[in-house]
């Protein structure tokens, strides 16, 4: 996968199927243009806060993994989908200390027989802070979409704050939309498996936080990718 250091914004018309990795290390925003019946695949490493807007035209595909790091801003993802494509975002994210995160994520359905398919693994600690807003619009005209949006937190500590706000707009009747949210604390199977095996409670959290980024971004295969990523995890 080509790497790509972003500390401003990008504009970008695909040409080709490519695969790509943005290190987002200061605010910006990058708008991705993927042409008719083209399959890309991108990840994106918010560091700062990334406002995404991703069209896809006709026949288009995207695989999009999103790892945001913990400190305070904001994100924004923006997809638009055209006749017959499909978008598939992972995201996951480690919040702890006094991060406070939020993000947005909108896919607008312009036309008939798209996908999306959105689904965030997070973990809280300390005193972070976590808002979200998940938003499935459904414009006229867009029958036989599926849009589906869902997020899975796990709570590490007693004085984290999570919100998400979801939303499913529909101007068509003919459509599918599914939102689903888990957010629980650490059971007491795993708990005590974890100590039963030596592995203090500090050990463990961060063991259970790591795990649900690793796993986003091994889906990727890209060594590269994942070097970096275990470099600043600690792992």
């Amino acid at each position: 996968m080509h790497w790509i250091e972003v500390r401003d914004d990008i504009n970008l018309a695909l040409a080709k199927p490519e695969k790509l990795i943005f290190a987002v290390l200061k605010p910006s925003r990058l708008v991705l243009k993927v042409p008719e019946n083209m399959k890309n695949h991108f990840c994106i490493f918010s560091h700062d806060s990334t406002t995404l807007s991703l069209s896809l035209a006709r026949g288009a595909s995207v695989d999009l993994e999103w790892i945001c790091f913990g400190g305070e801003f904001a994100n924004d993802l923006q997809i638009t989908l055209g006749e017959n494509s499909n978008v598939k975002i992972r995201g996951a994210g480690k919040f702890n200390t006094n991060d406070k995160i939020s993000y947005n994520y909108s896919a607008q359905h312009l036309d008939s027989n798209s996908q999306s398919d959105f689904v965030f693994f997070g973990s809280l600690d300390d005193n972070a802070q976590k808002n979200s807003t998940l938003k499935i619009d459904f414009v006229n005209g867009a029958k036989n979409c599926i849009g589906n949006e869902r997020e899975d937190m796990i709570l590490l500590g007693e004085n984290v704050k999570n919100r998400c706000i979801p939303q499913i707009v529909c101007a068509e009747s003919d459509v599918v939309g599914n939102h689903g949210l888990s957010c629980g604390h650490i059971d007491d199977d795993t708990r005590n498996y974890l100590e039963s095996r030596g592995i203090s409670e500090k050990q463990a959290k961060t063991t259970i936080a790591n795990a649900r980024i690793l796993q986003v971004v091994k889906d990727m295969r890209s060594q590269k990718a994942l070097q970096y990523l275990e470099r600043f995890l600690n792992v």
